[in-house]
């Protein structure tokens, strides 16, 4: 812990000293957000502190380490209380916190130890120094941490807090018989999993020996106030260094940023469950897959409407710039940004700064790029100004893969608000947009042809336009598009073919692979109704689109097995084609999963093929 400022925290001193405060957690919660107000913070650290640090102390075993994690925990408190949903349940959220946060204590503490080839620093032996008891400890802990919330807060209020049933129950906000009801399934559970690792124990030893509620008293004074001090400077967005110890800082914010990759993994399960159901995923896995032919078996009913998976509206919202720069990303990831190149520089107007940035992958949200994987790419960005890289930071990177090589468009210093933008991005298909708040798909121009009125989805994951589900992919598809060669190649004139691109998916996995965004209606692909295509801009449904009218399906890909389809941009109705000679891009999407290609539009050669190509399509 950093050494005690006395001068700074009597202030924090006095207010931990105060009488015991009869304000409610859920109030407190709400002082320290809008005002910052250290009194609230103080209350709850009087509050909550002493079951945070005993943890910390029962899991680390070494007074440094406690303190250190303690700290972070209510550093964490501090950068989260905006989003904390569950007020009256601060307790046991913070039991939860201190948990992650002191396993990750103790496995930073042990690379500490290997490093530097010390023994473990060991406290004076004590009641309940025995090694068979640190470990009846470490398995009651492992046990209540992940018990359902509504089960363990009542515990940590009741056994480790020490309020009354009554009083337990007024915080929570619970009738006193549903809270007496869940304390006793929760000693009851809880008990059933110790029996089952070997360890009985009675509720008297759970609530104070074996948890050290009568073994330690609490932090110090002054580690309580320079934390409530450090927690004030947190949440007002400035440095802790020099108030909380720099492995305090450094915890704090590890389990952050894990705490916000726990909730997108939720997001992402929320919609992994919703939007499939939209389609009855569940019938069309257990099927063979539906492939051209007629053969293939008849189209099911159509599913039930989909539902909302957050009818309480407690997620966050998504912003129509966030869905505009991640949510159109052909790669999306977070990475420790090691090093940034500047490179030549063009004379236009505005400049174009180039530059080549080697970073480590962190977390993949979009694209084949896989944890801890060491990655160059280039970045090239015309503005007045020379861009500025947060180089050691983690940062959140959008990039496109063109010509074989990454491309960055985008890098921002990851924080909770862009990487929870991120995320909701990353749930919608590429290429829809968003009215009034609500996501809209490329097919909306298609009117009431665009779904099945009976299909229709309702919520933030449907279109609210049509109803179209926001169907995905899924993980282990594959999906890219390749040139298909000219069928007459002309010197300088089609050095990049004539607009056709082969797009293909492929199961990667050892198993059948249901692809919802891969739409089949019992004979036929609907790859038309499937595919969206962008190009400067402006979103496009695959040529030939006629929407989808009757009950569809998901496509269902056995192990390794590849399908593929044929598109031609020419036949697009609406992108800026260039006069004389210029190379035009484009990305391909088919749900979150896409590629980008480009070819060198000739007017002179490729407006006839254009021509004929549209008028093919209106007829």
């Amino acid at each position: 812990m950093a050494g005690p400022r006395p001068n700074r925290l009597s202030p924090y001193l006095g207010r931990l000293a105060a009488p015991g405060c009869d304000v409610p957690d859920p109030e407190l919660v709400g002082r320290f957000v809008a005002d910052r107000d250290g009194a609230a913070l103080a209350a709850l650290l009087r509050r909550h502190g002493p079951m945070v640090y005993n943890l910390c102390h029962r899991v680390l075993r070494n007074p440094q380490d406690a303190e250190d994690a303690y700290q972070a925990t209510f550093l964490v408190l501090a950068r989260k209380a905006h989003a904390l949903t569950a007020r009256e349940s601060v307790g046991n959220w913070l039991y939860g916190v201190a948990y992650r946060t002191a396993l990750k204590a103790r496995t930073a503490a042990a690379r500490r130890s290997r490093r530097e080839a010390a023994a473990p620093v060991r406290e004076p032996a004590g009641p309940l120094a025995e090694l068979t008891v640190h470990e009846a400890q470490a398995i009651v802990d492992q046990e209540l941490a992940r018990l359902p919330d509504k089960f363990r807060a009542p515990l940590v209020l009741c056994c480790l807090e020490g309020l009354t049933r009554d009083e337990a129950a007024q915080q929570l906000g619970w009738p006193a018989g549903l809270l007496k009801s869940r304390l006793e399934q929760g000693r009851e559970l809880l008990r059933g999993r110790l029996v089952r690792r070997g360890l009985t124990l009675s509720a008297g030893l759970f609530s104070t020996g074996l948890l050290g509620g009568a073994a330690l008293a609490g932090p110090a004074p002054d580690l309580a106030a320079a934390t409530v001090e450090a927690g004030v400077l947190v949440a007002s967005g400035a440095a802790a260094g020099g108030v909380a110890s720099a492995r305090a800082v450094a915890l704090a914010e590890g389990v952050s940023r894990a705490l916000w990759w726990t909730n997108a993994r939720a997001l992402a399960a929320i919609l992994a469950v919703a939007v499939p159901a939209a389609l009855g995923v569940a019938a069309a896995t257990s099927a063979p897959a539906a492939k051209p032919g007629p053969a293939a078996r008849a189209p099911a009913p159509p599913p039930p409407p989909a539902a909302d998976p957050d009818p309480a509206g407690k997620r966050p919202t998504l912003r129509p710039e966030s869905l505009e720069k991640w949510g159109r990303a052909e790669v999306l990831f977070t990475a420790r940004l090691a090093g940034a190149q500047a490179g030549p520089v063009t004379r236009s107007d505005p400049p174009t700064y180039t530059h080549k940035l080697q970073f480590r992958v962190v977390t993949v949200l979009r694209g084949p790029h896989r944890k801890g994987e060491e990655v160059t790419a280039n970045s090239a960005v015309r503005q007045r100004q020379e861009p500025v890289f947060p180089v050691g930071k983690d940062c959140l990177m959008a990039g496109k893969v063109t010509r074989g090589q990454l491309v960055l468009v985008a890098v921002e210093e990851a924080d909770d608000d862009t990487l929870a933008q991120a995320a909701l991005a990353a749930a919608l298909p590429v290429g829809w947009s968003l009215r009034d708040g609500r996501p809209v798909s490329p097919w909306e121009g298609l009117g009431k042809d665009a779904w099945p009125a009976g299909a229709a989805g309702k919520g933030p994951l449907a279109c609210a336009a049509t109803g179209r589900p926001a169907l995905l992919a899924g993980d282990g598809v594959e999906f890219r598009a390749e040139v298909v060669p000219p069928r007459e190649q002309l010197k300088f004139g089609n050095p990049d073919g004539d607009g056709e691109y082969r797009l293909t998916v492929t199961n990667t996995r050892d198993a059948p692979a249901a692809v919802p965004a891969l739409l089949s209606d019992g004979a036929n692909l609907l790859w038309a109704e499937s595919l969206v295509v962008l190009c400067d801009g402006r979103v496009y449904p695959a040529p030939g689109a006629r929407g989808v009218r009757e009950a569809v399906r998901p496509a269902v890909l056995e192990p390794g097995e590849a399908v593929s389809t044929v598109v031609n941009v020419l036949r697009l109705d609406g992108p800026p084609w260039p006069r004389g000679g210029s190379r035009v891009e484009f990305q391909f999407a088919l749900g979150e999963k896409s590629a980008t290609q480009s070819f060198y539009y000739l007017s002179k050669h490729h407006d006839p093929l254009r021509e004929k190509a549209t008028g093919d399509v209106k007829k």
